[in-house]
């Protein structure tokens, strides 16, 4: 949850703490100093910017999402529900920029990591379907459209769904 630069600064901070409670004796606080850092470079690198990132995606601001996503710098030592969260926003992402073929390997990566939501699940074999679509591979984009259908989902993908739906319907009939 923090960014990199708040987390170098809480280490630093700790690491002043150490030293300081070292000098005086204080022997268990050194401790309790120690345990921080290795606590927050832990949950850097088994959790990363992932959800930093996600939030922003929320707010529609994909330039910083992107940013944030950067800034894991590992994404293959985050652990599994940040690592599929990870391809998930990263597919978002590419999709928002257009490139499909990457944007479809991250979700695929999401989903067979396993994403947590069955709606975040719909989401994904949405975008998966809609790329196919763009890319003229009309079974498979029907293919990931019926896997979606079968999940549960909030109310805005029905419309999302539907609207898919409908066009493939209309492509294949002509």
């Amino acid at each position: 949850m923090f960014t990199p630069i708040i987390r170098l600064t809480l280490i630093f901070v700790s690491f002043i703490f150490i030293l300081l409670m070292y000098s005086y004796g204080h022997y268990p606080e050194v401790g309790i100093g120690i345990l921080t850092i290795f606590l927050l470079l832990w949950g850097y690198f088994r959790s990363g910017t992932v959800y930093l990132a996600f939030r922003h995606l929320m707010q529609g601001n994909y330039a910083k999402a992107e940013e944030r996503l950067n800034q894991t710098k590992k994404p293959r030592w985050l652990n599994n529900s940040q690592k599929s969260y990870y391809h998930f926003a990263r597919g978002l992402i590419l999709a928002n920029n257009r490139e499909l073929t990457k944007s479809s390997e991250h979700f695929l990566e999401a989903l067979q990591l396993g994403l947590r939501t069955s709606n975040d699940q719909t989401i994904a074999l949405h975008q998966l379907a809609e790329i196919a679509f763009v890319q003229k591979r009309y079974a498979k984009s029907q293919s990931y459209l019926d896997q979606a259908k079968l999940l549960q989902y909030k109310a805005p993908m029905q419309v999302e769904i539907d609207k898919m739906q409908h066009l493939l319907d209309t492509t294949q009939n002509t």
